[in-house]
This record gives C-alpha cells, sequence and structure tokens, in this order.
C-alpha cells in the first residue's frame, strides 16, 4: 500500500512528465513512460527528447479543401450527387441561391472557388 506522501510523490512525477517540453508532439509515449514505468522524471525528459515527434496530418490540398468547404456550404447538391457523379451533368439548384437551374459544373467550381477563395484551375 502507497501511503499519502508516496503517493501525492508519484502523482507529481506523473504530472511532470505529461507536461514537460519534451512531452509536446510525442504525448502517447509521456503517457506510457508516466503510467506504464517508475523511470525518473529527469530520465522520461531524456527519453522523451531523444524520440521523434509524432507524425502530424499532413495540410488539406487546395481542392480537398475547396471540396469540403463546397460540400459544407451546399451539402444538398453534394449529397444529391455523390451516388451518380457524373461530371458532364448539370446540377438542379436547391432554392437557397444556388447556381441557377442546368448551370454548368464549371459555373458551380467558379462559385466554389470564389467562396474559398481560391483561384480555379484550368485544364
Amino acid at each position: 500500500m502507497v501511503d499519502g506522501n508516496q503517493g501525492a510523490l508519484e502523482r507529481a512525477r506523473i504530472v511532470d512528465i505529461l507536461s514537460c517540453e519534451e512531452a509536446k508532439g510525442r504525448e502517447s509515449l509521456a503517457q506510457f513512460l508516466a503510467l506504464k514505468t517508475r523511470v525518473t522524471v529527469d530520465d522520461a525528459r531524456t527519453a522523451l527528447a531523444a524520440a521523434a515527434l509524432a507524425p502530424q496530418a499532413a495540410p488539406p490540398k487546395p481542392r480537398e479543401r475547396l471540396l469540403a468547404t463546397y460540400a459544407a456550404r451546399h451539402p444538398e447538391i453534394m449529397n444529391a450527387r455523390i451516388s451518380a457523379f457524373d461530371p458532364r451533368e448539370h446540377l438542379s439548384p436547391p432554392a437557397d441561391g444556388a447556381p441557377p437551374a442546368g448551370a454548368p459544373w464549371e459555373k458551380i467550381i467558379a462559385k466554389a472557388c470564389a467562396e474559398a477563395g481560391v483561384k480555379p484551375r484550368r485544364g
């Protein structure tokens, strides 16, 4: 059984490992060292500093960002076309001011680009 003082010291060790500068970007390893081992704070910091940072997700590409922005703003159009997507077709607009009936994809893409603040790519 752990007395109160030892428990407080152990909690302080865990907090120190999890909150140290070296733990940033290596949270999973910091949790392992703090909770599953009995290494000292100094040893944990040394191990964390030597470890590689966790891989970060790549930022979305402009096209992915554009499609996500348009899909978020016009889900009724995107959902209606997801199962039978054919870029040669024209969309029927919803009543919320989307492109007029029969508008070609180029106009829809141009509007989405304008909303997302990016230039449409030609060709």
